[in-house]
């Protein structure tokens, strides 16, 4: 284990050997897929709904960019080689592992790690959108937010799990998740103060 990851700034959610850093590093995993990744991975422990929020934002930048036409997945998960495929997957089992990611965090996060166009983005989103309501649900009735246990899909589709609630995306009529205003008010949407 490196040196910086014996080290801790706030908190306990570095605890495991294998950090999400280590899996950014080894798996060339891009600026904004490692953001929005971080978040995912911790919100239940650290930030909460708001966290999921941060993830949801940092998709929502990199669907912007790309139609833009501005960028596009690096990372070894999307490289031509098997074997750098098989190497990242890898790596983000290890991390999962380490970690004790639920399944349906680690789900999206496979997800955003593996995206390849717009449309994989726009259904990432869906997902993470999902996730949130599930999340303030629970914080709302009292149960740990955040901890799912229903296996999300991945951007292969739909979940399901918003049947009976409303989605963000759902409520501008036209299920476009750019349309609405899922990130007014928020203080810090990409981190929080001297988070690196």
């Amino acid at each position: 284990m490196s040196d910086a990851n014996l080290m801790q700034v706030g908190g306990d959610h570095y605890s495991a050997g294998y950090q999400h850093w280590d899996w950014v590093a080894d798996a060339q995993v891009g600026y904004f897929e490692a953001n929005a990744t971080k978040y995912l991975s911790r919100h239940w422990k650290k930030g909460g709904p708001e966290d999921i929020k941060k993830a949801y934002h940092y998709v929502f930048k990199m669907l912007e960019l790309v139609r833009e036409r501005r960028y596009m997945n690096r990372s070894l998960h999307t490289a031509p080689y098997e074997q750098d495929t098989h190497k990242a997957q890898h790596h983000f089992e290890m991390f999962c592992t380490n970690t004790a990611i639920p399944p349906t965090e680690k789900s999206i996060m496979w997800s955003i790690a593996r995206w390849r166009n717009d449309t994989d983005l726009v259904l990432i989103i869906k997902e993470i959108d999902v996730l949130y309501m599930d999340a303030t649900a629970g914080a709302q009735g009292g149960g740990k937010a955040g901890r799912t246990t229903t296996p999300a899909s991945g951007s292969k589709g739909g979940s399901g799990q918003a049947q009976g609630r409303e989605t963000m995306a759902a409520k501008v009529g036209s299920g476009n998740p750019e349309a609405h205003n899922y990130l007014d008010g928020m203080d810090k949407p990409f981190g929080y103060p001297g988070d690196g």
